[in-house]
């Protein structure tokens, strides 16, 4: 074998690298969203969506976190009994994701499905707008949420 006949090897061995590398990197994303995660989401999205605040109280880790959007605010701590009086405040906060001002309940209207950025990289959390929820003792509960100050 000459020298060049091996250079020519490997600058095909290169070139097939080169071409399968990206798509095998693509193949995996770098996070995704668990399926007890959509189920999850599914169920509580409806639950918004009908207006259902005893299934959603059953979903919301309690005390449930309250911040503002600055970071200077203080977190309130909200408990079962006083959910559904902040519910409605939660639900007319702009998520603050486009130009647009809208409210977190049109915005839950439109996400039917998660998104792969709407998980961690670890798939025990995940974020609809400015709402979070997490995976604790294999359940998933909305445990945290910003408003607008």
């Amino acid at each position: 074998m000459t020298c060049g006949s091996l250079r020519k090897i490997i600058n095909q061995f290169i070139l097939i690298i080169a071409i399968t590398l990206p798509a095998a990197c693509l193949a995996q994303p770098a996070n995704t969203c668990p399926n007890s995660a959509q189920k999850f989401w599914t169920k509580f999205r409806q639950a918004v969506l009908q207006s259902n605040s005893s299934e959603l109280t059953s979903m919301v880790q309690f005390p449930l976190e309250v911040r503002g959007t600055l970071d200077d605010s203080k977190p309130r701590k909200i408990i079962k009994d006083g959910f559904n009086k902040i519910l409605p405040e939660l639900l007319a906060t702009d998520p603050g994701l486009s130009a647009e001002p809208t409210t977190m309940g049109k915005y839950i209207q439109g996400v039917e499905t998660l998104s792969v950025s709407s998980c961690n990289k670890h798939g025990n959390q995940f974020r609809v707008g400015s709402w979070v929820f997490v995976m604790k003792n294999n359940k998933w509960k909305f445990v945290q949420a910003f408003i607008e100050e």
